[in-house]
């Protein structure tokens, strides 16, 4: 099973934004503090590091600048199935597509050593495609989550020759 969790943040300014893909496209695992990290990547987007001024230009060219910026966006899977980088990094650009054909969205595998390996998306508001704002919705929310799991059940079933050759 895995858990996905939409952060209830408002995100509401461009500082705000700035500032979660920042924290997304590092990854803490070092004990001297932050590094770049290997794991990220995006769907609509030209440039992870340069994310937040390419989601400001699709807001601004359809004048969407209120109101929730950004979604940010929490996928963990269980522990016990000992998710690498390299299957996360699979998962996440599968997660991805569930928005991809009208949003913009970046991600970041954190692999660090206090908690087990997550997945940080951000998610632009505001479609690329039309201009209409995604709004937070309970069954949108359970669709994303049922999407999510089976695209970690695939993970689990593309990878499972590591469990076999590391004898898990």
């Amino acid at each position: 099973m895995i858990i996905s969790k939409i952060i209830p943040e408002a995100y509401n300014t461009a500082d705000d934004v700035e500032k979660l893909i920042r924290y997304i496209l590092k990854d803490k695992s070092f004990e001297k503090g932050y590094h770049t990290n290997t794991y990220v990547g995006g769907l609509n987007i030209f440039n992870v590091y340069n994310a937040a001024e390419e989601f400001a230009m699709v807001r601004n060219y359809f004048g969407k600048n209120e109101g929730r910026l950004v979604r940010h966006i929490l996928l963990s899977p269980e522990p016990r199935d000992l998710f690498t980088g390299d299957m996360l990094y699979r998962l996440a650009i599968d997660a991805c597509s569930y928005y991809s054909s009208r949003y913009q969205i970046v991600f970041g595998v954190h692999t660090d050593e206090k908690s087990h390996p997550h997945i940080h998306f951000a998610l632009n508001t505001v479609s690329f495609v039309d201009g209409k704002k995604l709004h937070d919705s309970i069954a949108e929310q359970e669709a994303f989550g049922k999407f999510c799991e089976r695209c970690y059940l695939e993970t689990k079933k593309q990878y499972s020759w590591v469990k076999k050759q590391l004898k898990f």
